[in-house]
């Protein structure tokens, strides 16, 4: 007897210190308040949520959580309209997509949920990708002083999480080892791209779109030119609103509580304080399609 297909899924991807941590626990207090269009259909592995947001009632920021330390972080989800899909969260600190980066081999774990993942949410930090130098807009210059720590990271062309070709060739391996249709631009899995810390940003574009377009051209050109314009969205998101400290608590979040804090900017550029708007529009997307 053949065993039932695996429900609905949406994978959240991103390296380390994306937000992905303080995005999951600030929805997941969403969840539990019951004030939202999302509801959990079982309950997940409280611990690590809780501890998480136990961190975030104190004014700090929460602890790196360990791989080793939990084994399960999905979400079970259902929307208002009673679909079923599930928010599955398998790398919490960001390690493993470094490794499938720096190893070019994806595991069978991997290749698994995302064969069967109907969306796809790709947190990406802006201000912390590196804007390499190269010969075009930097000409070498000949018995140049030496250059600072800071310089010479960013004449580091190795390909990392930090940089958009090693975001680029992170996509193309994820869509190679998920047999991703490659004839025409992909419908699925839909791609919503989340650029995280938001409030760090300086003069963003008007949306996140075109602000993703403006600062990260080449990941966003490869984008555009593999998945159809219906099937990929780009959010701002500041889970927090503010940046916190592991160490000193910042007493006026702490007061004014995390459920009030963080926000999205949605596509028209517009300010909501529902964090669960990007992921009911993804499970629309995904419904739809």
């Amino acid at each position: 007897m053949d065993s039932p297909s695996p429900a609905a899924s949406v994978i959240m991807v991103g390296g380390p210190h994306t937000g992905k941590s303080h995005y999951t626990f600030q929805l997941y207090g969403r969840l539990r308040s019951k004030k939202c269009d999302l509801t959990l259909r079982e309950m997940p592995n409280e611990q690590l949520f809780r501890e998480g947001l136990e961190r975030l009632n104190k004014g700090l920021a929460a602890s790196h959580t360990s791989t080793e330390q939990y084994d399960n972080a999905d979400l079970l989800l259902a929307d208002k309209d009673g679909n079923h899909f599930d928010l599955l969260w398998p790398d919490y600190g960001g390690e493993q997509v470094s490794l499938i980066l720096a190893n070019r081999s994806v595991d069978d774990e991997w290749r698994h949920r995302l064969e069967f993942a109907r969306g796809i949410l790709l947190f990406i930090r802006p201000d912390s990708i590196v804007d390499y130098k190269n010969i075009i807009d930097h000409p070498i210059e000949l018995e140049k002083a030496p250059e600072s720590d800071d310089e010479k990271v960013a004449t580091d062309c190795r390909l990392t999480l930090h940089s958009q070709a090693g975001l680029i060739e992170m996509l193309q391996l994820l869509a190679w080892s998920a047999k991703f249709p490659r004839v025409e631009k992909l419908s699925q899995p839909y791609l919503t791209v989340l650029m995280t810390c938001w409030d760090e940003l300086e003069s963003p574009a008007e949306s996140p779109n075109e602000t993703l377009r403006s600062r990260l051209p080449l990941l966003h050109q490869y984008i555009a030119s593999n998945w159809s314009e219906e099937a990929f969205s780009v959010f701002g998101l500041s889970s927090l609103g503010r940046a916190l400290d592991p160490k000193n608590a910042d007493k006026d979040f702490a007061r004014l509580g995390p459920a009030s804090q963080g926000y999205v900017v949605d596509q028209d550029g517009k300010q909501t304080s529902d964090l669960t708007v990007v992921l009911a529009e993804t499970l629309k997307q995904c419904n739809a399609s």
